[in-house]
């Protein structure tokens, strides 16, 4: 064997490289040539995919092989192979016949307390060798995992351990959580399986973070948003100061934690939720300054409004990293609060994304104190490095120099969503308004907004054929917006955004919106080759629609029509209702169709 085989180091990255490329196959496996080529790129894979797939291939594992060629090569093979635990079975396997069995629903239990030294022989080889570690209650109930808990012999079993998974069902702190918390641990992660499980679940977090002082991630699903469960939540976060990333989207976040966030410099992800405004909770938090000196990342959930503590900390917040914010509130806030909100956004002048959504749509009748005014939106345009900008299911009170504002304020604007899903009846922003976006939003690929369309005469399409503004959008949302000839429509739309697809598939009443997406499709290589214009008032290749005098007219026009388009260098598709030719597909049904399909 050659020497450098003999440097742990080399071999461990040997190891490390067989590991990734046999599970990346794996998963490849049934892939074409060109989605395994982007598989292989990828760097991690979910460890019950690796556990299938190699289970129905059954195949050896090739750092299994490697590591029985040689003795020097076993143990940084097993380094390897032990790294990563999804299962605590592996580990169980390794105690004594006798010791410990699987019930019959699959669970671990012990047959007999394993006291005796030579039990934990072999168990106390390859544990420390674990650094992710997976624990499930429906693997092993916390009765046998506090039996292991207590008759193991050392403390440091599970030593190096950096990232552990607990998904528990207890109502009460689970005690057996000791045995593989250690202060190597950087991520924890906590599933409940069952709503009465969720307080004892997090209460058991400030144990979690007394024990783990490096501890940087921390990660909370499936929890209940009440309040006795954010105290709890709360005290674990005053136990630590290393943590940089929060991911506890359904976790309420008290006063008193927040006014902690200033002692997590390294912060830089926060997801957490807020309670609603039936008391003036978070209250005394203003013109408290909470220093975020690393924060780029927020993501908050409202329960019934806006609350006090979420406004009150973004005005009096210190974030000169703060990147992107995601709001979700359960019911529609009132204008006012919302208002609010804004205020404490226009605060940090760092944003680039703002996401605010609402989970359940306003009703039609809903008053005026709902409406979101323009006064209100314009606090906004004192972020003017905004490119994402998303109000989601809310009532938004728009003029024609709202959209003039907003193409100046944000002029790197990528994606801007204003759309009313709801079906908010007051359109109070026709179609060429929208001419600013595309004039000076040229990074702009995404808009959706409610317009009024169905005004567009035949002198607007004319203006906006000889001032082509060209913008960059790709996908438009007019939701319901009311139309009257997509015809038209479609030209307008061609001059203003050439690249552009309507997006209809979420509303049910946009037929007319569908057919100005088939004459945008049939227009389209007439919009990028202008030499087609050169012939002239028709624009070949584009949809028939657009030859409304052929109908009923000779079929000589049509063999005529082609040879002209041949001269100019235009390939023009064939007219349906010219004889002998085949009907155009994809042809919008109802609609007049020449004398050829009569």
């Amino acid at each position: 064997m050659h020497r450098c085989l003999y440097t742990e180091e080399i071999l461990n990255v040997i190891a490390v490289k067989l590991d990734k490329l046999y599970y990346k196959e794996l998963v490849a496996d049934d892939l074409s040539s060109g989605a395994l080529l982007d598989m292989l790129r990828l760097q991690d894979f979910d460890e019950g995919t690796r556990s299938r797939k190699a289970r129905q291939k059954r195949v050896s594992h090739p750092v299994l092989s490697f590591a029985f060629t040689c003795k020097t090569i076993y143990w940084p093979c097993m380094n390897v192979l032990w790294a990563e635990m999804n299962d605590i079975s592996p580990l169980m396997r390794l105690f004594p016949p006798g010791v410990c069995r699987k019930d019959n629903n699959g669970r671990w239990t012990f047959l007999r307390r394993p006291d005796q030294p030579r039990d934990w022989e072999r168990f106390l080889i390859y544990s420390p060798r674990i650094e992710n570690l997976c624990v499930d209650s429906t693997i092993m109930s916390e009765t046998d995992l506090r039996i292991l808990a207590s008759c193991c012999p050392t403390k440091d079993a599970f030593r190096y351990v950096r990232s552990l998974s607990w998904r528990g069902d207890e109502r009460y702190p689970p005690v057996s959580m000791r045995l593989f918390v250690t202060r190597a641990l950087k991520s924890m992660w906590v599933l409940n399986t069952d709503k009465t499980a969720t307080k004892g679940m997090i209460n058991s977090l400030e144990m979690v973070a007394k024990l783990a002082p490096k501890l940087e991630n921390l990660h909370i699903q499936d929890a209940y948003p009440v309040r006795t469960v954010g105290d709890a939540f709360g005290k674990a976060i005053c136990s630590t100061t290393a943590l940089t990333e929060i991911d506890a989207f359904e976790c309420p976040i008290p006063d008193f934690a927040i006014r902690h966030l200033s002692k997590l410099p390294n912060l830089r992800t926060l997801w957490c939720s807020f309670l609603g405004s039936t008391t003036d909770f978070g209250e005394e938090l203003r013109g408290d300054k909470i220093r975020l000196p690393s924060l780029e990342h927020m993501r908050v959930c409202c329960s019934h409004d806006i609350p006090v503590s979420l406004t009150s900390m973004l005005k009096n917040a210190y974030a000169p990293k703060l990147k992107n914010i995601t709001i979700a509130t359960d019911m529609h806030p009132m204008a006012h609060p919302t208002h609010e909100l804004f205020l404490g956004l226009a605060e940090n002048p760092s944003l680039e994304e703002i996401h605010f959504y609402s989970i359940f749509p306003p009703k039609n009748d809903t008053g005026d104190e709902y409406i979101i005014k323009e006064h209100q939106l314009a606090t906004l345009y004192r972020l003017p490095n905004l490119t994402h900008v998303a109000l989601n299911r809310f009532k938004i009170d728009l003029r024609s120099s709202s959209i003039a504002s907003m193409a100046e304020a944000w002029p790197n604007m990528v994606s801007l969503d204003l759309g009313d899903e709801s079906g908010y009846k007051k359109y109070t922003v026709s179609l060429q308004d929208l001419q600013p976006l595309a004039t000076k939003c040229r990074k702009l690929r995404a808009l959706g907004i409610l317009v009024d369309a169905s005004h567009v005469s035949a002198e607007d399409v004319a203006a906006a054929e000889r001032n082509a503004t060209r913008g960059s959008a790709k996908r438009l949302l007019f939701g319901t917006s009311p139309i009257k000839n997509p015809q038209r429509v479609a030209k307008f739309i061609l001059c203003m955004f050439p690249h552009a697809t309507i997006m209809t598939e979420r509303f049910a009443d946009a037929k007319k919106w569908e057919e100005v997406n088939w004459h945008l499709e049939r227009a389209r290589p007439v919009s990028e080759r202008q030499v087609g214009r050169e012939i002239g008032p028709l624009d070949f290749g584009q949809s028939p629609f657009l030859y409304p005098q052929f109908n009923g007219v000779d079929d000589m026009l049509g063999p005529l029509l082609q040879m002209m388009a041949k001269q100019a260098g235009v390939e023009m598709p064939p007219r349906p209702g010219m004889s002998g030719m085949p009907p155009m597909p994809g042809f919008p049904p109802g609609m007049g169709m020449g004398r050829g399909r009569r």
